[in-house]
């Protein structure tokens, strides 16, 4: 996951002109991987647009990761025919997340991070990635505008009809499946309890204190109950009064 100052790189060196480019933005702890499944990269590690100036238009084919505000997006990404992908998730579902994940990794075998400081911190836009409200409804916002070049996926209805769901990304991305048995093959391959049990991530790790592991929690939709007070849940739901409808 790239930080808020390579994100802001990227923005300003790509220039993203082709129909046939993509950018994938997974908000934080949305974790889903259908769509790094359907297209694979074919930009080299060392001509990337994390690595260096990159022309996305000299590619004929690129997929970019990528975590930025849509309006902190610079306007050869605003007014490109490239496709965006933006994956979603409730935001209290979303913090639960986040917070395990940041406990798992920043502060093993301690005092967890305080939950009501958490949910303050998340209210207020103290975050990697600024505030994340603004972010979901830039997406969700620019997605209806332009829904050729725009798709705003939800993590909720990928767990819901996750066959149906990556049948609309890859028809989106202009590489719809031929076969009903491939696109099984894809929502397997992706699927959490199949990656939860590959060797490489039961007992490897990327970073070496990072066990790969603590990526894969329950993935359960609607868990924020089991940790967040209903008055910590009606506080996220009043930030941005139109984020909450689009979960109901």
């Amino acid at each position: 996951m790239a930080t808020q100052e390579s994100n802001s790189n990227i923005i300003d060196s790509c220039k993203s002109t082709s129909s046939e480019d993509a950018m994938i933005n997974d908000l934080p702890s949305a974790l889903c991987w259908d769509a790094l499944e359907i297209r694979k990269s074919k930009v080299p590690r060392d001509s990337s647009p994390l690595s260096k100036n990159h022309d996305i238009a000299e590619s004929e084919d690129i997929l970019t990761k990528v975590n930025p505000q849509f309006q902190c997006s610079s306007d050869s990404v605003k007014n490109s025919t490239c496709k965006i992908v933006c994956i979603a998730r409730n935001p209290k579902d979303m913090l639960v997340s986040f917070l395990a994940l940041f406990n798992s990794i920043f502060k093993p075998n301690q005092e967890p991070y305080p939950l009501e400081r958490a949910v303050e911190e998340f209210c207020t836009g103290v975050h990697q990635y600024g505030r994340i409200f603004e972010n979901v409804l830039g997406y969700w916002l620019e997605s209806q505008k332009r829904p050729e070049n725009i798709l705003f996926l939800k993590y909720e209805e990928m767990i819901k009809d996750p066959k149906e769901q990556v049948k609309n990304l890859a028809s989106f991305l202009g590489k719809p499946f031929e076969k009903e048995e491939d696109v099984e093959k894809v929502v397997w391959r992706c699927s959490l309890e199949r990656l939860r049990n590959l060797e490489v991530n039961k007992n490897s790790s990327v970073i070496e204190w990072v066990p790969n592991n603590i990526y894969f929690r329950k993935g359960m939709v609607g868990d924020w109950k089991n940790y967040l007070t209903p008055e910590m849940g009606d506080r996220i739901n009043r930030i941005t009064p139109q984020i909450p409808r689009l979960w109901i």
